[in-house]
């Protein structure tokens, strides 16, 4: 069994002892903490179909392969957490409103046995700090969810005030609607081919620029394959007695080193000259 297929089974396993816990105690907050799991166990699950997909090779129309199939299940993560927020939201108002007996210490117990499991199972697949998680488990969520529910248990189990359920269960609700709102605007901004967070494309045209034998650089393009994909395209004008394709290969190395941008097409020409020297580089 790999780490991604061990850290699905112990989620799977925490959300079905979640549900059923929550039916014993009549614990919104558990049902909301089993919820959170579960979307956390989708995303695990469709992470190892994308990473599948995003493997193959590019052919025929798809010339990028599927590499963003990964930013349209963010998409679908996105809206499935928003979604339920606002279910388990309006059903914690009702609780509010009318509160019912609920069994702390099973909350306490559940939330416990959870977030040692958190700690101390697999490791969550890993991420680097570009990717909004749209397809992997975020481990210190997971962590902070179950020590609210831990917390709402002792706090029932002390005062016995049955309201104390809804307010958690609002809590992860807050927590859910937040996770979705930004794995929408991440990949929103992928989808709409934004310069990706972090490199500034203003920064990025003053350093061509500043390169030797550049002139002027237009038509720049800055935006991003996948989360961990920058790519570049740009017209850039050189000196006319100077070697573009010298140049060229410059500034690839440029881009690569200093932005970490690795995909690139330029058309370089001689400026004041006709486009005779254009050519274009796919970076690596």
């Amino acid at each position: 069994m790999t780490p991604a297929t061990a850290d699905l089974a112990l989620v799977a396993a925490c959300v079905v002892a979640g549900f059923v816990a929550g039916g014993v105690a009549h614990s919104l907050v558990l049902d909301s903490y089993a919820a959170y799991l579960l979307a956390d166990a989708v995303s695990i699950a469709l992470a190892l179909v994308v990473g599948r997909l995003a493997a193959r090779p590019a052919r025929g129309h798809y010339t990028f392969g599927l590499k963003r199939a990964e930013i349209l299940v963010a998409q679908v993560n996105g809206v499935c957490l928003i979604v339920l927020a606002g279910s388990l939201g309006y059903a914690a108002v009702r609780h509010l409103i009318s509160p019912s007996p609920v069994r702390g210490w099973v909350v306490a117990a559940t939330a416990l046995v959870g977030l040692v499991l958190t700690l101390t199972g697999t490791p969550p697949l890993a991420r680097s700090s570009d990717r909004p998680g749209g397809a992997v488990r975020c481990a210190s969520g997971d962590a902070l969810a179950a020590v609210a529910v831990f917390l709402a248990g002792a706090v029932m189990l002390v005062t016995t005030d049955e309201r104390t359920d809804a307010v958690a269960a609002l809590a992860l609700v807050a927590l859910m609607a937040v996770g979705g709102a930004r794995l929408l605007r991440d990949s929103g901004r992928i989808l709409l081919e934004a310069a990706p967070t972090g490199l500034d494309p203003g920064s990025i045209s003053d350093a061509i620029t500043a390169a030797g034998g550049v002139v002027a650089v237009a038509d720049l393009h800055v935006w991003a394959i996948r989360y961990d994909q920058p790519a570049l395209a740009a017209h850039v004008l050189v000196e006319p007695d100077e070697d573009c394709h010298g140049i060229r290969l410059d500034l690839e190395r440029l881009l690569a080193n200093r932005f970490g941008i690795r995909h690139t097409t330029m058309q370089v020409d001689h400026a004041g000259q006709p486009a005779h020297c254009s050519h274009g580089a796919a970076g690596r």
